[in-house]
């Protein structure tokens, strides 16, 4: 059974997770409750048997902790994927909707004085050698 993540316990489930060096799990957790986050909460029930809730009320033994580290290590590459998505998706919503496109060629940086002996250089385009 799906374990609902508590919106108010999640806010304290990442600090708690960074102090115990668990940082790939505590990005997990930053933000708002998804569909990601819950995922994660049930894997982590499914493997390990820890409710992730008790995280943020600090109800876990030293045996438990032990064990996000292990589900840490096991799953690090499904956590990765995780938060390229999730902060794909974060940039994608706060980024700029235009694309960035190259600077033109005028703004540019100039050449050195010495790369242009010989050459014609006026303020406004590129030498002309």
């Amino acid at each position: 059974m799906p374990i609902p993540l508590i919106a108010a316990a999640l806010s304290a489930i990442a600090p708690q997770l960074a102090q115990k060096g668990l940082d790939l799990l505590s990005g997990v957790f930053r933000g708002a409750v998804n569909k990601g986050t819950s995922e994660i909460a049930n894997l982590i029930q499914e493997k390990t048997g820890i409710d992730i809730n008790d995280v943020a009320d600090n109800k876990l033994t030293e045996a438990q902790w032990s064990q996000l580290k292990q589900f840490e290590f096991e799953y690090q590459s499904k956590l990765l994927a995780y938060r390229q998505q999730s902060d794909a998706t974060s940039w994608s919503t706060s980024a700029s909707p235009q694309p960035i496109a190259p600077a033109p060629a005028t703004c540019r940086r100039r050449p050195s004085a010495a790369a242009t002996r010989g050459c014609v250089v006026s303020s406004t385009s590129t030498p002309a050698c």
